[in-house]
Protein backbone atom coordinates (compact mmCIF):
# COMPACT_ATOMS: atom_id res chain seq x y z
CA UNK A 1 0.00 0.00 0.00
CA UNK A 2 3.17 2.02 -0.61
CA UNK A 3 2.40 3.17 3.09
CA UNK A 4 -0.89 4.84 2.78
CA UNK A 5 -1.89 3.69 5.60
CA UNK A 6 0.77 4.55 8.03
CA UNK A 7 0.66 7.85 6.41
CA UNK A 8 -2.92 8.06 7.27
CA UNK A 9 -2.46 7.02 10.47
CA UNK A 10 -0.21 9.30 11.29
CA UNK A 11 -2.29 12.45 9.94
CA UNK A 12 -5.08 10.95 12.55
CA UNK A 13 -2.34 10.95 15.49
CA UNK A 14 -1.43 14.25 14.67
CA UNK A 15 -5.78 15.85 14.12
CA UNK A 16 -4.82 16.30 10.83
CA UNK A 17 -6.75 16.27 7.91
CA UNK A 18 -7.57 13.05 6.28
CA UNK A 19 -6.37 12.64 2.45
CA UNK A 20 -8.74 13.90 0.22
CA UNK A 21 -10.29 11.77 -2.42
CA UNK A 22 -8.51 13.70 -4.93
CA UNK A 23 -4.93 13.66 -3.89
CA UNK A 24 -5.44 9.90 -3.42
CA UNK A 25 -6.66 9.48 -6.80
CA UNK A 26 -4.04 11.49 -8.31
CA UNK A 27 -1.13 9.81 -6.19
CA UNK A 28 -2.76 6.19 -7.30
CA UNK A 29 -2.75 7.22 -10.85
CA UNK A 30 0.78 8.54 -10.58
CA UNK A 31 1.55 5.19 -9.05
CA UNK A 32 -0.15 3.07 -11.21
CA UNK A 33 -2.65 1.50 -8.56
CA UNK A 34 -5.85 0.36 -8.98
CA UNK A 35 -7.70 3.90 -7.84
CA UNK A 36 -10.93 1.95 -6.65
CA UNK A 37 -8.78 -0.27 -4.45
CA UNK A 38 -7.13 3.26 -2.65
CA UNK A 39 -10.76 4.70 -2.25
CA UNK A 40 -12.05 1.72 -0.75
CA UNK A 41 -8.84 1.88 1.30
CA UNK A 42 -9.20 5.32 1.90
CA UNK A 43 -12.50 5.10 3.17
CA UNK A 44 -11.85 2.02 5.66
CA UNK A 45 -9.30 4.36 7.04
CA UNK A 46 -11.68 6.96 7.81
CA UNK A 47 -14.00 4.99 9.34
CA UNK A 48 -14.74 6.09 12.75
CA UNK A 49 -16.39 2.65 13.93
CA UNK A 50 -15.30 -0.75 14.12
CA UNK A 51 -18.75 -2.13 11.94
CA UNK A 52 -18.03 0.88 9.33
CA UNK A 53 -13.79 -0.53 8.87
CA UNK A 54 -15.08 -3.87 8.92
CA UNK A 55 -17.61 -3.08 5.58
CA UNK A 56 -15.08 -1.49 4.09
CA UNK A 57 -12.32 -4.21 4.61
CA UNK A 58 -15.21 -6.71 3.37
CA UNK A 59 -16.12 -4.59 0.28
CA UNK A 60 -11.94 -4.56 -0.61
CA UNK A 61 -12.18 -8.04 -0.40
CA UNK A 62 -15.03 -9.04 -2.14
CA UNK A 63 -13.98 -6.14 -5.38
CA UNK A 64 -10.55 -7.99 -5.21
CA UNK A 65 -12.25 -11.40 -5.12
CA UNK A 66 -14.18 -10.08 -8.24
CA UNK A 67 -11.03 -8.49 -10.08
CA UNK A 68 -9.44 -12.33 -9.77
CA UNK A 69 -12.30 -13.57 -11.26
CA UNK A 70 -12.50 -11.77 -13.67
CA UNK A 71 -8.83 -12.58 -14.49
CA UNK A 72 -9.44 -16.27 -14.49
CA UNK A 73 -12.43 -16.13 -17.03
CA UNK A 74 -9.97 -13.71 -19.33
CA UNK A 75 -7.53 -16.41 -18.73
CA UNK A 76 -9.49 -19.40 -19.54
CA UNK A 77 -10.46 -17.25 -23.39
CA UNK A 78 -7.31 -16.49 -24.23
CA UNK A 79 -6.23 -20.25 -23.67
CA UNK A 80 -9.26 -21.29 -25.92
CA UNK A 81 -8.42 -19.21 -28.28
CA UNK A 82 -4.84 -20.34 -28.62
CA UNK A 83 -6.29 -23.98 -28.92
CA UNK A 84 -8.28 -23.33 -31.70
CA UNK A 85 -5.84 -21.29 -33.34
CA UNK A 86 -3.10 -24.40 -32.84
Amino acid sequence: DLGLRSALMSMKKNNERNLPEESAIDIAERCDLDVTEVLIRLQEEKAKTTSEKNAWANALKKYNQRALESIGHIAAVLKANLINFA
